[in-house]
């Protein structure tokens, strides 16, 4: 495929030509990783059933919201997960 250009929007926004999206099979709605390697950004298509952070009406803070057929998660699991970080 030949390299493609697109231009960010004033609001950061940038367009996914079309042969890049069909190539791929990237519709409206899915979700894509960005990371930065060296100077360039390096975009994927996120792994179904990846968790996504959400703000929570109910708590009013971000949380975690578990992919569709997750397992749920007790409060021993959630300790054992803290005790992991730094």
């Amino acid at each position: 495929m030949p390299t493609l250009t697109s231009t960010l929007s004033s609001k950061g926004q940038l367009v996914v030509p079309a042969p890049i999206r069909a190539a791929l099979g990237i519709r409206s709605g899915d979700k894509l990783t960005l990371r930065v390697e060296g100077t360039n950004i390096v975009i994927t298509k996120a792994a179904p059933g990846s968790a996504e952070l959400i703000r929570s009406k109910r708590v009013g803070r971000r949380v975690l919201k578990a992919p569709a057929g997750a397992p749920p998660m007790t409060s021993a699991a959630v300790s054992a997960l803290a005790d992991e970080l730094p």
